[in-house]
């Protein structure tokens, strides 16, 4: 139960820090969601997705959606992948908002060498080719 509280903090303040103006005292307040991101790609990236989902789940702002697809969905595929489309592969099916963010990514070979796999899954054509 906390495990799901913790996820569900976390995506919580990272949609409210993406609502507020840059370097506002609300905006400082919650960019410990952004940090704690970007620490979790590199050591817990089940959680990330966890925190991705449950991002998904509470909003359907399209502002938000695009920042999801080009910051943890794009950091996830450059850190593992593999581990990364197996997840959305179990996912994109039933998740319109996911398919609808990772539209925003903007990977290439230089990130991952599964980037034109990721974008299939999306349904559209890498934005570099």
């Amino acid at each position: 139960m906390k495990k799901s509280k913790k996820v569900e903090d976390i995506a919580f303040a990272w949609i409210e820090l993406h609502s507020y103006e840059d370097e506002t005292p609300e905006y400082k307040s919650r960019l410990w969601a952004s940090e704690a991101l970007n620490v979790l790609v590199y050591s817990d990236l089940r959680k990330v997705w966890e925190i991705v989902l449950k991002i998904l789940e509470l909003t359907d702002s399209e502002l938000m959606l695009e920042l999801v697809g080009t910051g943890p969905l794009e950091d996830m595929m450059c850190e593992n992948d593999e581990l990364t489309l197996n997840l959305i592969r179990k996912e994109i099916g039933d998740n319109a908002r996911l398919r609808l963010s990772m539209k925003y990514a903007r990977l290439d070979k230089s990130d991952t060498k599964l980037y034109i796999e990721f974008f299939k899954l999306a349904g559209v054509k890498p934005p570099f080719e």
